[in-house]
């Protein structure tokens, strides 16, 4: 099963110090997110793909016709995702419509979390959601992004994740500053490939036991296993150039298939096969 994420808003009620949202973007508008839905249905019949599409932002649920969109890719056949910070009022109507529901868990200290632009009760509002989930049986992922601020606290959440029964997947990301606030904060948050790499190892020893999927992405993997949208429509990757990442826009959705992006050499197949048998476990076995 292939992951596909839509970004379609730049709107946030945190200011994540770490967050590579399109800030100069806007929103994407209802009509285009149907138009992108389409063609995607199209290319995932045409190559015989199931797809999962994960909406995110910004913060989605700022949008106001986030929930109809989700619906449309329910009706469509696609799994669904929703990534958020979970602060938002995220209706029962929405959350039926779901199969993963993703929150952010960066650390469980509150100083640290405002540190990064996130509330003080962040890891409090996040344990509310993940016990809705719990009641629909929804999915639940987590994701972490790891940046000098907070790269002591992450065996905390190990230990915080290893406790909740109903998370199948943990991320682990580096901090990419790429776009927007990332690039800003570059200098104060950027970690090495070198302590990223300690830090995962050891992690993934505590974790070995784990039922759930962990997942650790440095910064190579996120700029080329990911098929990702913007809010105009258009895919986009982030490349080093000149030893920093920039986000490169590679053009509209209508535009390319699948192969086609696979094959310009900008994804990497190997990286995108990964995923996908991750999915397959989880959605198809």
């Amino acid at each position: 099963m292939l992951s596909v994420s839509i970004f379609v808003t730049s709107r946030c009620n945190y200011q994540c110090a770490f967050c590579y949202r399109h800030i100069d973007k806007g929103d994407m508008t209802f009509e285009r997110a149907i138009q992108v839905l389409g063609h995607l249905k199209s290319l995932s019949l045409v190559e015989g793909v199931n797809l999962k599409i994960s909406f995110a932002g910004g913060e989605p649920t700022l949008v106001p016709w986030i929930s109809n969109a989700i619906a449309y890719a329910k009706k469509l056949g696609f799994k669904t995702e929703l990534i958020t910070n979970g602060t938002n009022q995220i209706s029962e109507e929405l959350l039926k419509f779901l199969d993963v529901i993703a929150i952010d868990i960066d650390s469980l200290r509150e100083e640290t979390n405002l540190k990064l632009g996130k509330s003080r009760i962040h890891v409090l509002t996040a344990e509310n959601l993940i016990q809705r989930a719990a009641k629909l049986n929804l999915k639940v992922k987590i994701n972490t992004v790891v940046t000098k601020l907070n790269i002591l606290d992450i065996v905390e959440v190990a230990n915080w994740i290893r406790g909740r029964k109903n998370i199948y997947r943990w991320k682990i990301f580096q901090f990419l500053p790429s776009y927007g606030l990332a690039k800003v904060n570059e200098s104060v948050l950027k970690i090495s490939k070198e302590e990223f790499k300690m830090l995962g190892e050891k992690i993934s020893e505590m974790m070995k036991d784990w039922e759930g999927q962990l997942v650790i992405e440095d910064n190579e993997y996120m700029s080329s296993a990911y098929f990702s949208i913007d809010q105009t429509g258009s895919f986009y990757v982030a490349r080093l150039i000149d030893n920093k990442y920039e986000t490169i826009t590679l053009g509209r959705v209508e535009d390319f298939t699948f192969k086609k992006l696979l094959e310009s050499g900008v994804i990497s197949k190997e990286l995108v096969e990964q995923r996908i048998q991750l999915n397959k476990k989880v959605f198809l076995e």
